[in-house]
């Protein structure tokens, strides 16, 4: 089956890669398997470089779960197409977690561009004013780097 529908979107090596994916024991759900059909897309047709090649390359962790390895290639071949994006991403969803609680939530628009980042506030009670406020005054230098990196659309050491 997978390789009818790679064959359809026109990925060269179409058999290769599945034999990859049989061979590491990646599932891919059907979303996943057109993410992931896109990428080779795109990959094999803005470089000059051979998708399979590529990919043949990445090494997944073989303890994690078939479907875990399926999100890891994903990352792995994004990071592949688009570095500085995946880096910046990454750091800013680092940031995200250090900021976040049962109380705060972040949002933004997942290509850092345009829009803004909506920090949500769920208050119970009289305490919560306080105890959210004091945590986002604790994590303002954190925010304040959000900011940062979410208006530059890209993220500097």
């Amino acid at each position: 089956m997978i390789i009818e529908f790679l064959e359809s979107k026109r990925i060269i090596k179409s058999r290769e890669i599945a034999g990859y994916l049989e061979k590491n024991e990646v599932y891919l759900t059907h979303s996943m398997l057109k993410k992931f059909t896109e990428l080779a897309y795109e990959l094999e047709n803005s470089t000059d470089e051979n998708f399979y090649e590529k990919l043949s390359e990445i090494k997944l962790d073989m303890k994690k779960s078939k479907k875990d390895r399926g999100t890891e290639l994903i990352e792995k071949i994004e990071r592949m197409k688009m570095p500085v994006y995946s880096d910046t991403l990454r750091e800013f969803e680092k940031r995200i977690r250090k900021i976040k609680n049962s109380q705060i939530s972040v949002k933004y628009p997942r290509e850092l561009e345009g829009g803004e980042i909506l920090l949500e506030i769920k208050l119970k009670d009289h305490r919560d004013v306080k105890k959210s406020l004091d945590s986002l005054d604790k994590n303002r230098e954190i925010i304040e780097e959000m900011m940062r990196i979410f208006e530059n659309g890209i993220w500097e050491e």
